[in-house]
């Protein structure tokens, strides 16, 4: 995100720097009036806090609301408070479609179609994303199942929802972009 530094006379201020929204930890609205200025919202990172104010009510909503939705596929917390890497899980689900093996393969006797292994994706995501190990990458591989990415092939009603980097547990995509 750029920001500028503007005043009530000029309006077309230069960027004054850049906001890396994989770097923000919090983004939140300030309900109370800072320094007489209302419409005002908060963006922090481990090195600096930026108090911005938006032009209304509605606008301060619709921009915390945008950082906030960006984030969720920006940066990806996992169950231990680590981040694994930054990942657009977008772009890895778009990603996955085409760079590990999506066929028909058999499961208890069904035939499953467009599937993929999940040991595949865990080695995919190695050598492709540069994930650090192989846990680092089942925990990614759930993220794509909770984000609605990914199901597991043997769960028609969704009731499994856990990724194993095994070759005998099957996944389908669901989708390739948000």
């Amino acid at each position: 995100m750029k920001w500028r530094m503007t005043s009530r006379l000029r309006q077309d201020a230069e960027a004054k720097g850049v906001i890396s929204l994989t770097d923000v930890t919090l983004v939140d609205a300030m309900p109370t009036l800072l320094n007489g200025r209302a419409f005002c919202f908060q963006i922090v990172t481990a090195s600096r806090t930026w108090i911005i104010q938006a032009a209304s009510g509605q606008d301060l909503y619709g921009w915390v609301q945008a950082m906030r939705s960006a984030q969720k596929f920006l940066c990806m917390t996992l169950p231990a408070g680590k981040k694994v890497a930054q990942i657009d899980i977008r772009l890895v689900s778009a990603q996955m479609s085409t760079g590990i093996p999506i066929q028909k393969r058999k499961l208890n006797r069904r035939v499953i179609p467009n599937c993929f292994q999940g040991s595949a994706a865990v080695d995919w995501m190695i050598g492709v994303l540069r994930i650090e190990s192989r846990d680092e990458a089942v925990r990614l591989g759930k993220a794509l199942i909770d984000q609605g990415f990914v199901r597991n092939a043997d769960s028609e009603d969704g009731a499994f929802q856990e990724f194993i980097d095994s070759p005998f547990q099957l996944y389908q995509l669901l989708k390739t972009s948000g």
